[in-house]
């Protein structure tokens, strides 16, 4: 244990957390990232697990997720049997939620986080991804629009 003091604690290493660490010590601030994962490098990107083409949907290895502990994590658009170790396991990381607002919750613990879940692509929202429940009924409408977020976020629209 060290007696280390930091301005600023930042937990998670996905995209929000790293852009934060990044944002905080380009302030000056002194920042410590705890991710609760390994790191990942190259070797966990093999090449030959990568298929030669796009794969349609395996109900066979989302059966098998979920008799090995992965039920919620299964669900994900991206899961992939060999791919399985970026994903919790939900037996030992359960959650609730109210049974009139179910969630599904897609969790990575790796140096990363849920960025290598969603196939490491994360594409910029529209308007509509900000007024989910207003747009569909479903979710959660955010406190903020996407022109404000622009507006915040200091990026062109």
């Amino acid at each position: 244990m060290t007696d280390d003091i930091h301005d600023a604690i930042v937990v998670g290493s996905g995209a929000a957390g790293s852009f934060a660490a990044k944002e905080l010590t380009s302030q000056g601030l002194s920042t410590l990232l705890l991710e609760a994962g390994p790191e990942i490098g190259p070797e966990h990107f093999d090449p030959s697990r990568k298929p030669k083409r796009p794969r349609p949907i395996n109900m066979a290895e989302r059966v098998l997720a979920t008799l090995r502990g992965q039920p919620v994590q299964a669900r994900a658009a991206f899961f992939q049997g060999a791919l399985r170790h970026f994903y919790v396991n939900d037996r030992d990381n359960p959650y609730t939620t109210p049974r009139d607002a179910p969630f599904v919750w897609i969790r990575g613990r790796q140096a990363g986080g849920r960025t290598h879940v969603f196939g490491r692509v994360l594409l910029r929202w529209t308007d509509d991804d900000f007024k989910a429940r207003s747009c569909v009924g479903r979710g959660v409408d955010w406190p903020i629009s996407y022109d404000g977020h622009v507006r915040q976020a200091g990026v062109n629209s």
